[in-house]
């Protein structure tokens, strides 16, 4: 390989020099300003370029070079004297170009095209390469290339891992509330669907979706102003009596309604006495109605009430035979409204056994009862979402009646969603 240095004006003679004394295949490595002294009085700025081409340079090559430049130089002299308004460059022209050899004209051309490049390369230290510089460049390149490729794949495979890893922290955050797998991944489905993109999932979208879509759907209520019998039932131990004696405690209260109580409870020890007490604490009337002769009876007893609260014995539910007695005595007089009263302390499992087991009596509404005794309600939802029957009341203790609310004003989702999710 050869290498030669070449200090010129500016670029476009470097290029003149270069193609003519090393030849097309030559190649530019680097440039630098450099300042050359005349006379030891004063220096002027020059480029020093620096270029290489492979194997030797003819001898013919180099000393046609040299008169392509001279002539090259003289012709671009002329022209720029034509700029400034002189007529030389008629009479130069036609003399240079009636003198010029084949290479001198192709030393011309190629000055023609440098000047047109020459303010791009005037401020510039880096310069055009040839092909084989191009080559190099490219074959440098791929390998860092090849890297982002690897880079970015890994970003997306991380992305996804990220974006199942909220998945998962959603649906467990569900699970650990009370609510089982299967319901808490379908909810999950609903809500990918009506939320395409996964850049704006975060848990309060997610809760918000919860609401409207499973809480809404089933508005809670109370007891209806136009009912007058309302009967509760549900399993034993689920805390029936009390629930009546608090719901009982609100409407005396409100004053707006005249409340009785009825018990078809004599299964148990002391389970009329219990309502008694809580009608006599309260000054309305109690009447207790025998399972085998019906309610009717004990209605009509207290007709001049306009809200009748009917409390049923606790038994084993799952039981068809028992369901099947709780039937036969519901029919026998108008209620306008019945409530399963269950416990939230119980699995879901159970539960929706429970609901099922009822579903011959004609459930209106859920009632849940001990949420203070568990940190997972989330069951209470997914009950409500699978059978489509509305919540209504929930409690929280023992204090008459302070210790019952609608659920509809109950936070189920704040306790199902504990930690920041991603």
């Amino acid at each position: 390989m050869m290498i030669r240095k070449y200090v010129v004006r500016d670029m476009p003679e470097a290029l003149i020099r270069i193609r003519g004394e090393l030849g097309k295949d030559a190649i530019i490595l680097g440039s630098k300003r450099v300042r050359v002294r005349k006379w030891f009085l004063w220096s002027s700025k020059r480029i020093e370029v620096t270029a290489a081409v492979a194997g030797d340079v003819p001898v013919r090559l180099v000393d046609e070079s040299r008169d392509s430049q001279q002539t090259a130089v003289s012709w671009a002299d002329a022209s720029n004297t034509g700029v400034g308004g002189s007529t030389a460059p008629s009479s130069v022209r036609p003399q240079a170009n009636a003198s010029m050899s084949p290479s001198s004209v192709q030393a011309a051309h190629l000055a023609n095209i440098a000047t047109s490049a020459s303010e791009s390369f005037a401020d510039s230290s880096q310069t055009e390469v040839g092909v084989e510089s191009d080559q190099r460049l490219q074959a440098a390149l791929e390998p860092i290339l090849s890297e982002m490729k690897s880079l970015k794949t890994w970003i997306q495979t991380l992305d996804g891992q990220h974006r199942q890893t909220g998945t998962a922290l959603f649906v467990n955050e569900l699970k650990e509330a009370g609510v089982s797998e299967a319901v808490a991944g379908m909810w999950w489905d609903e809500f990918k669907q009506s939320h395409p993109d996964p850049a704006t999932w975060n848990q309060t979208l997610y809760r918000g979706w919860l609401k409207d879509c499973v809480l809404n759907v089933m508005p809670s209520a109370g007891i209806s102003d136009s009912s007058k019998v309302v009967a509760f039932v549900g399993p034993t131990g689920v805390g029936k009596t009390t629930t009546i004696a608090k719901l009982a405690a609100l409407h005396v209260l409100s004053g707006r309604r005249k409340v009785a109580l009825v018990t078809a409870d004599t299964y148990r020890i002391a389970a009329a006495e219990q309502l008694r007490t809580y009608a006599t604490i309260l000054n309305i009337p109690m009447v207790v109605a025998d399972p085998q002769k019906g309610l009717d009876d004990a209605v009509r007893e207290l007709d001049g009430a306009d809200l009748i609260l009917v409390d049923t014995a606790g038994r084993n539910y799952i039981l068809p035979k028992m369901v099947d007695e709780m039937q036969r005595l519901l029919a026998t007089t108008t209620v306008d409204e019945t409530y399963l009263v269950l416990a939230m302390t119980s699995k879901v499992c159970d539960l929706a056994n429970l609901c099922a087991a009822f579903e011959p009596v004609g459930v209106d509404k859920l009632l849940f009862t001990k949420l203070d005794e568990t940190s997972s309600h989330g069951a209470a939802l997914e009950l409500s979402w699978k059978t489509k029957i509305p919540l209504s009341y929930v409690t929280t203790g023992q204090n008459v009646p302070d210790d019952l609310a609608l659920a509809s004003t109950f936070p189920f989702l704040d306790e199902a969603f504990k930690g920041e999710l991603p």
